[in-house]
Formats: structure tokens, sequence, C-alpha cells
């Protein structure tokens, strides 16, 4: 008998709590194939860096257990409210109250167990797009194979037996201490905190205040000498005015309501009633849903940032596949040449020389800024001549420069700079006549690294370079293939014989290399992987809490819609006023972390290179909405029809 009413318990749970059985079943799909590729011995081979990226995904998947845990919890305490009743009922039968523990106990790990069986069988699946994703960006070959790995398993299961555990036990210990009235009353239990309507409408106005001024004190983050703590108390405002706004909205929508020219007609009432009253009660978990949606949100962002800066960056970091400097007039660069044409086959390069311009104005002109007390230096400014900087812009794939007669260019990709540098106005004297700012380019020219001129280079007629010292010999080349992590450690660590047969190497000699083993691609990975693997899960549970809200004190609504019934309101107005309930419901924790992330994706450009990444970052915001509303949407709908079958079983 035991047996039969268990399964029978797993069938209802399945059936009344789907919401909650999905997002354990595609949380658990998630977190085995995130575990599959931290294991992966295949990925681990093909970069360096993956040790330390798999490393940053576990440390995720611990925070992704730890949330998994809070809402088994919730959902679990959730659930025995529901249930109650009928609990108490086999108390009252004269099942004794172990029997019952054991009972629930037994039902909620039985849906635990089969969603996680679920999402086992799909994260291998997971695995395959993930694992092709990471080839792909590698430039390697994808290939479909069955990948199974027992330590994964044995840590995926290892999560949710002690989220279990945990919520089970504190459930368990609740059951054999509560008395048949209370697990009787259960549901009824009020949990409203402040009842007067006029402190939290101040604490929803105090909230709003605060949350506002912590959104406009986002930008000063980039700004401040103390940018940790300037982000502490801009997180500590924007916690604060969230949960606050969430508490106070239930008490102001009645208080416009009650305003003498505020006409509502009887459905419009009934629909206040309900959301008033239910989101009051659930205020606190109402805030904590929206916190969470604002985290998620955020994770989107970074995300897809992610994805569309990379290549942006990328090409503004290492416009070249290899870019060498070496820190003497002039080098022999013939063995260099061959090592990177038997490596990945030299496709186009350019060797040319820096110059040393006998002043250093420009450089004066920089003052304190950030990258210049690292890449300043104790020489003068430090130029090239047109043709060779037009041949250097064409080999990284931009136009060329047309200089006027007595004027010259600056090329720094620092935005730091840009500002200083363009308000040059005495002409700069160099070979005892003066040139005039003519111009300031910006793209990436290697800069970013030290090459180049260290982080500014002046571009100055051909005839006039030639009468000024070189003091700095430079090769950039493109190839074919990515070079590899080999070549790199030959270049950055060999010896450069200069025209007087001297030999040079060791700090002289500047590396700027994007190999196909490069730590940049891997960062990448790990930081659009882990930004998607936690937004998703955060969002999967956030609708999950919103789905399992409406089902609270279902009693209650079927007999308020069932007055509706017998007044003589039509099914189709019925469903439109559920669909209004639930749309609100689904929309108050939603609608101050849409808001918001407008706000916070700022944090992810930072100052000075908005104009270099707004079309990516434009694109990734956009995607990160349609993310969001395509998941949120299939829970609501999911939510609404669900809903819509509990009344119609009136």
């Amino acid at each position: 008998m035991y047996v039969k009413l268990c399964l029978r318990g797993i069938r209802r749970c399945a059936k009344d709590y789907w919401s909650y059985c999905l997002t354990i079943g595609l949380t658990a799909a998630f977190v085995y194939a995130f575990h599959l590729l931290i294991t992966a011995k295949e990925l681990r081979a093909l970069s360096s860096d993956f040790d330390a990226a798999a490393s940053f995904l576990l440390v995720i998947s611990i925070i992704v257990a730890c949330v998994t845990l809070g809402m088994v919890r919730y959902a679990t305490r959730f659930i025995l409210e529901r249930r109650s009743r009928e609990l108490a009922a086999y108390l009252l039968l004269g099942m004794k109250k172990k029997t019952v523990c054991r009972l629930f106990l037994a039902e909620n790990a039985g849906v635990g167990l089969c969603a996680l069986i679920g999402g086992v069988l799909l994260g291998s699946l997971l695995y395959q797009v993930l694992r092709a994703v990471i080839l792909n960006v590698l430039e390697q070959t994808y290939s479909f194979a069955v990948n199974f790995s027992l330590p994964a398993l044995l840590l995926t299961l290892l999560y949710f037996i002690l989220s279990y555990l945990l919520a089970l036990r504190k459930s368990s210990k609740r059951l054999k201490k509560i008395k048949i009235y209370d697990l009787m009353y259960a549901a009824r239990q009020a949990r409203t905190p402040l009842r007067h309507p006029l402190p939290r409408i101040l604490i929803f106005v105090l909230s709003l205040a605060l949350l506002i001024h912590g959104l406009h004190e986002i930008p000063a983050i980039y700004q401040s000498y103390d940018a940790g703590l300037t982000m502490m108390l801009v997180v500590v405002m924007l916690v604060s005015g969230i949960y606050g706004v969430h508490i106070g909205i239930p008490a102001l929508l009645e208080a416009l309501c009650r305003l003498p020219f505020v006409t509502l007609s009887q459905a419009h009432l009934f629909s206040l009633r309900q959301i008033t009253s239910r989101a009051g009660a659930s205020a606190a978990v109402t805030g904590t849903v929206s916190l969470l949606l604002t985290l998620s949100l955020f994770c989107f962002t970074v995300g897809f940032g992610s994805r569309f800066l990379y290549p942006v960056m990328q090409q503004y970091s290492y416009p070249y596949d290899v870019l060498l400097e070496v820190r003497v007039p002039r080098v022999d660069f013939a063995p260099a040449l061959d090592s990177i044409d038997k490596d990945c086959t030299l496709e186009s390069y350019l060797s040319y020389s820096l110059y040393d311009s006998g002043q250093s104005a420009v450089q004066e002109r920089l003052g304190d800024t950030y990258y210049h007390r690292y890449y300043s230096h104790s020489g003068n400014d430090c130029c090239i001549g047109l043709s060779a900087y037009n041949r250097l812009r064409s080999l990284a794939g931009l136009s060329e420069a047309c200089l006027p007669a007595g004027g010259y260019f600056i090329h720094s990709q620092f935005p730091e700079y840009w500002e200083p540098l363009s308000q040059i106005s005495p002409p700069v004297r160099i070979a005892g006549r003066e040139w005039k700012l003519a111009g300031l380019y910006r793209e990436g020219l290697g800069q970013q690294y030290g090459n180049n001129g260290l982080g500014l280079l002046l571009i100055l007629p051909d005839e006039l370079v030639q009468t000024l010292p070189p003091v700095f010999s430079c090769l950039a080349a493109n190839t074919k293939t990515s070079p590899s992590p080999n070549l790199a450690r030959c270049l950055q660590a060999g010896s450069y014989q200069t025209w007087e047969g001297t030999w040079v190497s060791g700090p002289s000699v500047s590396l700027n290399i994007c190999t196909g083993d490069s730590g940049d691609r891997m960062a990448y990975l790990t930081i659009s992987f882990s930004a998607f693997y936690l937004g998703l899960v955060l969002l999967l549970i956030c609708a999950t809490v919103l789905s399992l809200q409406q089902t609270s004190g279902m009693a209650a609504q079927r007999k308020r819609f069932s007055l509706l019934n017998r007044l003589g309101v039509r099914e189709s107005a019925r469903n439109r006023l559920i669909l209004k309930q639930l749309a609100v419901s689904f929309g108050l924790p939603a609608a101050v972390p849409l808001i918001c992330n407008l706000f916070i994706f700022g944090l992810a450009i930072p100052p000075g290179y908005r104009e270099l990444t707004a079309p990516a970052a434009c694109w990734g915001l956009v995607l990160t909405y349609l993310l969001f509303f395509l998941v949120y949407a299939c829970y609501f709908i999911a939510a609404y029809l669900s809903f819509q079958r509990e009344i119609r079983e009136v």
C-alpha cells in the first residue's frame, strides 16, 4: 500500500509541480555537461590554459549547487504546505508520523531521481554542443564521439544528493515536530511582515530613491580611486533598493486605487485584490527573485558581450599574427621569418624601424595617466615614416593615411590618451623645424601590449625620418594558420643578430603573438560559458519559484473563481482575469531587473572603448533580452495553462 501511495505521490508531484521537475532536470543537464567539460582529457590537451578554465568552471558549478540547494529547500517546503492537509488526513486515519515522514521524503526523492536521470541524459547531448563550440574556437575539427566520465557523474550526483539530503532533513524535522492542527492550517499562515500600508509606502519611496542613486553611481566605479569600495556601495544600494521596492509595491497599488479620481470595474477590483494579497504575502520571495533575475540578465549580457566583443577586441589587440620588436637600431629578421614560415606558413610581412624624434613634448602631454605610468620611457617620442606606416596599416586591413604638408599624425590605441593628445595645439619641433598636429589615429596596431611606440607613435614624412636615428627594429607578419605555442617560445627566447654583428635577447625582445593555444581565447570561452551557465540556471530557478507561487492557496482561489462562475462571469472573461493576474505576478519581479540591466551592462565596457565596442555590445544586449523573454515566456505560458486547468476543475 505504501509503495502505491508513494508512486501516486510521485505522479501527482510531476503533474502539479511540473516547473520544479523540469528545472531540476535542466539544471542537472547543465551541471553534468559542464562537469564533462571540466574532466575532458581531449580538451585539456588542446590548451595549456584549460586547467585554469576548468578550475573556474568548477567554482561556478559549486555556486550553482548552492543556488540549487536553495531552490530544492524552497520547493520542498512549498510542497509540504500544499500537501499539509493530505498528510494530516493520513495521521488522522492512524498512520504513524514516522511513516508519513518517510512517505513524503520518498516521494520527493523519487521526483528528484527521475529528473536527475533525465538531466544526465540530456547533459550528454548538451556536452556535444559545448564541445563543438570549443573546438571551433580553437580551430580544431569536430567529430561526434560518445563521452562518459565517472568523475563528472559522481560529482553531479554528489551535488544533488547533498541538496536533497539537506532540504529533506529540514522538512523531516518539521514533520516530526508539527501538530495535526498546525499541519491542517499550515497553508493559511500569514507571511506579511508589515500589514499597515504607510510604512510599506515609505519603504517603497526610500528604496526607489536608493535604487536610482545606485544606478546613477555605476559610472563612478571606473572613475573612483577606490573602485572596490565604490562597487561595494553600489551593490548594497541596488540590493536594498530592489528588495524595498518589492516590499512596498502592493501597498502602493492599493493606495493608488483608493484615490477618488481612480475608478475600477468589478473585474479589475477582483484582479487587484488577488494580486495585492499574494504580492504582499510573498514580498521577500519576490524581492529575492527580482534580485536573482537582475544577476541572470547581467550574466547573459556578459556572455553575449564576450561572444561579440571577443572578435572586435581580438582584432584590436592582435592586428597581426606575429608582432616582434627588438630594442636595437637594426636587426636581421631572416632567421625569425624562416621559423615563422616553417611553423605556420608566412603569408605577408613587413620589417621596419622606429626612430628617435629628438624630443618628448608629445609624451609630456600625457601627465600621470594610467597607461603612461607603465609604458612611459626615459627616451624621446618614437616616430615612423609615412610610407612604412601605411604599409603597416595595409597589413592590418586598414585604409591609408594622407599626411598634409608641414603636419604629423599621432597613433595611439589607448582611450585614456585620446583626450590629452587631441588637445595638443603648439607645434612640435623636430630636426630644427616645427610640425603641426594633423590628426589622431586610434586603430589597433599592437600597442595594447607595449609595441609600436610604447603607447603612442608619431607619423612623419619619409624625408624627415631618414635624417633621424633608428632605435627599435620591428617585424609584423600575417600567417595562413595560427602560430603554435612552440613558435611563441622560440621567438620570445631567441637571440637576434644586429647588423653590427652583436646578438640581442632577453628583456630587449617584445613579442605580441596570437597562437592557436591563445590564453585569450580560453579566457573568452571560460567567461562566456560561465556567464551563460550561471545565468540560465538562475533564470530557470526564478521562473520555477514564480510558477510555484501561482499554485499557492489554490483552494482559496478555486472558491473565488467558483463564485465568479455563480455570478455569471463567462469563461472567456475568467480566462482574461487569470491572464492579467499571471502577467502581473510574472511581470512585477522582472520589471526592475529589465530596467536596471540597461544601466548595469555598461560595467562590461571599460571607459574609452564604447565607440569601438558599441555595435557588438548592442547586439549582445538585444540577444540577452530575446533569450530572457523566450525562457520566461515558456514558463509563463505553461503556468497559465496549468492555472487554467486547476480552476476549470472547480
